[in-house]
């Protein structure tokens, strides 16, 4: 395996139990290169998605993709940590992160929510 397609994590999602990669190859191509507050950040990205506030289809592939937020408590960075994922396969088993960044308000989903944290002081 190239050095860059090396994992930075793989971690079972709070939704549907989903395993969920993020290569780095992604974050240092991807996600860095067009949000570059997400450096140093990739342990905001797993806890995003191991301990969401909320989740809903993304807006533009609500079949494929799920958008994680998390409120983050760290208002010197921003309100929330927004996560993409796409599923890798049909089975919806597997799924990979494709971009991540911090954003002062709630991202715009593709609908309702599929969880929702009680008690999550939004």
């Amino acid at each position: 395996m190239e050095e860059k397609n090396k994992l930075i994590f793989e971690v079972v999602s709070a939704v549907d139990d989903v395993v969920v990669e993020l290569t780095e190859k992604k974050f240092k191509e991807h996600i860095i290169v067009e949000h570059p507050e997400m450096i140093g950040h990739e342990k905001d990205i797993e806890e995003t998605i191991k301990t969401p506030t909320m989740v809903y289809p993304a807006k533009s592939f609500p079949e494929k993709r799920i958008h994680f937020v998390r409120k983050t408590h760290k208002n010197e960075i921003s309100n929330y940590n927004n996560v993409i994922v796409e599923y890798n396969d049909d089975s919806k088993e597997r799924a990979h992160v494709t971009t991540s960044f911090y954003s002062e308000n709630l991202g715009k989903g593709g609908g309702q929510y599929v969880y929702f944290k009680f008690k999550n002081n939004i």
